[in-house]
């Protein structure tokens, strides 16, 4: 049985559903989110690893120029281990290319348009 009450079962009832199913939803929403974020990073390492082979370089002589162990690259690129943001910089330098071309891609464009408006624009 109830312990409140039959007649405000129905309230706490809804009230449960409602709070419960917000939860469940915003886990989801939290899952889908954890997924994209890796699928993001993975792109990312995949990148790393596209530019390194077009240009050349192996494992060993991006390891040397990290001045980390050969064992310690591959982790990075495989996703055995995390890159922090300054390795990360550091492997777009060795690599001569922009950060943003391994967050999104060398095709990838930049519009600011939406940024500026005709109002701001005054005409000389």
């Amino acid at each position: 049985g109830n312990p409140i009450g039959h007649s405000l079962s129905p309230l706490i009832h809804n009230h449960w559903m409602k709070k419960h199913c917000l939860f469940d939803s915003i886990y989801e929403k939290r899952k889908v989110e954890e997924k994209e974020l890796k699928n993001i990073v993975k792109e990312i390492r995949e990148r790393i690893k596209t530019v390194r082979i077009e240009k050349g370089y192996s494992q060993d002589y991006m390891a040397d120029m990290l001045n980390i162990s050969q064992n310690a690259y591959h982790k990075l690129e495989k996703g055995h281990t995390r890159i922090h943001l300054e390795k990360f910089i550091d492997i777009a330098k060795v690599l001569e290319v922009e950060v943003s071309d391994l967050f999104n891609g060398p095709d990838h464009v930049y519009i600011f348009s939406s940024y500026y408006s005709k109002k701001h624009i005054r005409r000389l």
